[in-house]
């Protein structure tokens, strides 16, 4: 409603909620609210976007709707009031059993003077108020506006709101070196932001974290010409994310304009929902010794833990005439975690010996050996890893498919294919 008094998107002298209101006291947490906000009417509110979304949702629930017997507007009112105001006076249905309150006197309908838990806060309904009569039902009461119109209507207001106008600095590119994705393990990856436009920019932000659904790491971002920069001034600013061994990368870029304007802008828009993303291989390192010779998904009993549980196993076979220490490397079921376990110190496997690895999360059982995961039944891969200190390279690496047999295994021992096996713990494999 153009004639409504508009009320600041911003809500930071409420003393009820002291907390946002301290967060919105700081400039650049400020500034990150109001560019989310931004974010959200240019993606959402937005009636061209989100009409086919409701007529989806429409034609979902368009069934239950029309045998609704205790609905308060017509299936034709519903229908139409994508686009249509209806008033309720002559768009509920008029059987007895659809409109109105059950026979009896009216204080056992009506809720009590105020509504129960009191008058509903002023900015209730959309902008405006409901349009209508002073009842809530029967003629003269509320009038249902249409769903374009309340998005719309929702849109200006917060595109009329000032803090919504300030200017903004624009980020018109991100690049990374290298940039053909070839992202090698264990190397920095470089990240170029070129800043344009005429708002003056306090400082460039480059955030980073190695996974998904974690706390991102942040770093300034330099136009010195000494930083993958290019020349000095020419604001094209450069940081670097920091080498790891594998995984997927998550990152975006922050263009601060506090000082100027107030404001701050994201790339990609939705910072840490929508970040750029790369994924990184692991290096593979070859003629280790030790290897992955069997694997068992679902133990039958055969082999039983300290504990008497027939729990998922690994085993490992040397094939060298030495024993082998493995202190440090670590053994995982997921490509984009190589340090998910660690060998303890003083592990050794034997020369022409062989090591069972129980994986069973059991970090209780202090007999043996006991990796912190389980293995799907169902198929996946078990990689056998390097220590930090060499990088995290992978020394051998085993995918399966749904396991049908006892194991699966290398045949001949340490050398040999994987093949469906007979069950053959710490001992040579057979079919």
């Amino acid at each position: 409603n153009p004639n409504s008094t508009q009320r600041s998107i911003i809500d930071d002298k409420n003393e009820m909620r002291p907390v946002i209101t301290r967060l919105l006291s700081v400039p650049h947490l400020r500034a990150r609210y109001i560019a989310h906000v931004r974010t959200i009417i240019n993606e959402w509110l937005d009636w061209q976007k989100l009409e086919p979304i409701l007529n989806e949702y429409q034609t979902l629930i368009g069934e239950e709707v029309k045998i609704d017997d205790k609905k308060q507007y017509s299936y034709e009112a519903f229908v139409s009031n994508l686009t249509q105001d209806k008033n309720s006076g002559n768009e509920f249905d008029d059987s007895p059993e659809d409109f109105g309150p059950p026979d009896g006197p009216p204080g056992n309908f009506m809720p009590p003077q105020g509504g129960f838990g009191g008058p509903p806060p002023d900015n209730f309904g959309p902008p405006g108020g409901f349009r209508g009569g002073p009842g809530r039902f029967g003629p003269g009461g509320p009038q249902a506006i249409n769903l374009k119109t309340f998005i719309e209507q929702r849109r200006q207001f917060f595109l009329d709101q000032p803090e919504i106008n300030k200017a903004v600095p624009t980020i018109e590119s991100v690049s990374t070196i290298p940039s053909d994705k070839a992202f090698k393990a264990n190397e920095p990856v470089k990240v170029k932001a070129k800043i344009t436009g005429d708002v003056k920019v306090d400082s460039v932000l480059l955030y980073y974290v190695n996974g998904e659904n974690m706390p991102f790491e942040s770093v300034p971002m330099f136009d010195d010409g000494a930083h993958n920069d290019d020349k000095a001034g020419d604001r094209i600013y450069g940081a670097e994310i920091p080498p790891y061994s594998t995984g997927v990368v998550c990152y975006y870029v922050e263009a601060r304009a506090i000082s100027s304007s107030g404001t701050t802008v994201f790339a990609p828009e939705k910072a840490e929902l929508g970040a750029f993303k790369y994924k990184i291989s692991p290096s593979v390192t070859k003629g280790f010794p030790v290897v992955i010779n069997e694997i068992v998904a679902s133990n039958k009993k055969e082999l039983a833990s300290s504990q008497e549980k027939s729990e998922d196993w690994i085993e490992l076979f040397n094939n060298s005439d030495k024993n082998i220490d493995l202190t440090g490397l670590h053994i995982t079921d997921d490509p984009n975690d190589l340090r998910k376990w660690t060998f303890p110190a003083k592990t050794i496997i034997s020369a022409k010996g062989y090591l069972i690895i129980w994986a069973d999360k059991d970090k209780n059982d202090k007999i043996g050996l006991h990796a912190n995961f389980k293995i799907s039944k169902k198929g996946g891969e078990i990689l056998l890893v390097d220590k930090d200190e060499r990088g995290n390279t992978v020394l051998d690496r085993v995918k399966f498919d749904e396991q049908k047999g006892n194991s699966i295994g290398r045949l001949p021992d340490g050398v040999g294919e994987f093949k469906q096996l007979t069950m053959t713990p710490g001992k040579s494999n057979k079919l």
